[in-house]
């Protein structure tokens, strides 16, 4: 059944219903307004202050078009082709993730500790680049270095770096392998957000996330919850200046583990942070 009208009102509280079979109420409303400022300009003032404004039919069709998308659990963000982060429009696809909030805190937390103009930073499993583009653009004058294992990653963060105008130098780069060539021997940050979700976590996980982004940067085995916690620790044994700070995003049930791992490893400082729900997500610790 149609919606009763061709009025933003009406159109909205339709399409809304079609998507709350998957989506919270709160989610849904929230995935439409973004939807519908895409397509057509609307804002959710704009909505609010002209709920008789009435839609074109071909504009109607063009939401109709993107419900089916989002009914096939294909995300928002892929939908219209980017995401915000930090004040940054992002592209994502899926070769990339779509950077989550407490990656926001992540980079807040990083941002208090680095040092302007004399500090290089790496970003270990850059993705779409959203943690090494943020740092370069409040950081200007540092050196911000970025890698991944994935190529179609890389490019993905190579053109939201020159979409944001930042020098970023990337590069190819398997942590769990030493056979890669790095472009610095040292650094004085490195931040990452590697994958730490244990795959029996995986069946009680939204379909568009399980679907649409990439599982090698979601999944570990249940068995090696800490497997990339650990090489990038000993990656950054070699590769951090002395005093150099080490910043990861964690799973909220590991947060003891990764500092006790820290602290194996001759870390100093080892401080583990909630985040603003109270869970344990981000760890920073000092080179010893």
């Amino acid at each position: 059944m149609p919606p009763r009208s061709n009025s933003l009102q009406d159109v909205f509280g339709y399409y809304k219903s079609k998507i709350t079979t998957i989506y919270s109420e709160n989610e849904a409303k929230s995935i439409l307004y973004l939807l519908m400022e895409h397509l057509f300009g609307w804002t959710r003032l704009d909505i609010s202050l002209h709920p008789e404004q009435r839609l074109s039919e071909s504009e109607i069709v063009r939401l109709h078009d993107a419900v089916v998308l989002l009914r096939k659990n294909i995300p928002i963000q892929h939908i219209i082709g980017f995401t915000e982060f930090c004040g940054c429009r992002l592209n994502v696809n899926g070769s990339t993730l779509i950077p989550r909030p407490e990656t926001e805190e992540l980079v807040q937390l990083v941002s208090q500790h680095i040092v302007p103009f004399s500090t290089k930073i790496l970003d270990i499993g850059t993705g779409s680049g959203a943690i090494a583009i943020v740092l370069k653009k409040r950081f200007p004058a540092n050196s911000v270095f970025a890698c991944d294992i994935s190529p179609n990653a890389l490019q993905t963060a190579k053109q939201n770096a020159e979409q944001q105008q930042t020098n970023i130098c990337f590069f190819q780069y398997d942590i769990l392998s030493s056979n890669y060539p790095l472009p610095e021997k040292k650094f004085d940050v490195i931040v990452s957000n590697p994958p730490y979700i244990p795959l029996s976590e995986k069946q009680n996980m939204s379909a568009n996330v399980v679907q649409y982004e990439p599982s090698i940067a979601l999944f570990v085995l249940d068995g090696q919850p800490l497997l990339f916690y650990d090489s990038i620790a000993q990656f950054s044994l070699k590769h951090l200046s002395e005093n150099g700070k080490l910043f990861f995003e964690i799973h909220e049930n590991f947060g003891e583990k990764v500092v006790a791992l820290l602290v194996s490893y001759g870390f100093k400082n080892v401080t583990l942070q909630k985040d603003v729900f109270e869970k344990d997500r981000m760890i920073w610790a000092e080179k010893g």
